[in-house]
């Protein structure tokens, strides 16, 4: 859908954003150890942020998701009920 697109070019922008601290960031002064390092985490981290925003995206969307499929079945136990018995059919 394009919501998830949209989050999902944003998350690669994040990520990229780490990438260009590591390579383009900063003076390469060696006086300054933390320079690196904060250079280091954030290549690290940014990955992580990109992926934890889209997956709370896709979470908040499977939950919207479930509400209105609950109300337009106008059960909602009748609904979890058969979710319930799809999820078990599906391990087996």
């Amino acid at each position: 859908t394009l919501t998830m697109t949209i989050v999902a070019t944003l998350a690669g922008a994040i990520s990229m954003l780490g990438n260009f601290a590591f390579f383009l960031g900063g003076s390469r002064d060696n006086n300054n150890p933390f320079g690196f390092v904060g250079v280091l985490v954030a290549m690290l981290v940014a990955p992580f942020a990109a992926m934890v925003v889209q997956m709370a995206v896709s979470r908040t969307r499977e939950y919207e998701a479930d509400r209105r499929g609950a109300e337009i079945c106008g059960h909602p136990l009748w609904l979890a009920s058969a979710l319930a018995k799809i999820a078990r059919g599906a391990e087996a």
